[in-house]
């Protein structure tokens, strides 16, 4: 896979709900998700937040300073989706995960069923 990525092959290809950095961290491929990891692959998981359901109606300035990540939103199904932190969490790859938290990723954001990866 990794000679695939050097072919310019796109690091963020979704098919049925999983990406490639999904499928490596669920299945603990360190050097799948470092490969991934330097094309970029990460970015639809940086920075995201778990909306608390008012916030469409807000500025973004007002809903920055109004947004608490540890509250949970009104509709997890909406605003919760599965992150490569929460499967490489749940499957127990524990440098997987120190790879993921390295570099950005929230230990915050919920599944849609409203849990953490910690969790």
């Amino acid at each position: 896979m990794i000679e695939q990525l050097e072919a310019k092959a796109n690091p963020l290809y979704e098919k049925e709900g999983w990406n490639p950095l999904l499928w490596a961290a669920c299945n603990g491929n360190e050097d799948i998700v470092r490969a991934l990891i330097k094309r970029n692959a990460c970015a639809p998981y940086l920075n995201q937040k778990s909306g608390g359901g008012d916030e469409d109606n807000k500025d973004e300035a007002d809903a920055d300073e109004d947004f608490d990540p540890f509250v949970k939103p009104k509709d997890a199904r909406k605003y919760g989706k599965y992150t490569p932190l929460h499967w490489a969490s749940y499957k127990g790859f524990y440098k997987v995960v120190w790879i993921l938290l390295k570099e950005k990723m929230s230990p915050l954001d919920i599944d849609m069923y409203g849990n953490t990866a910690v969790h």
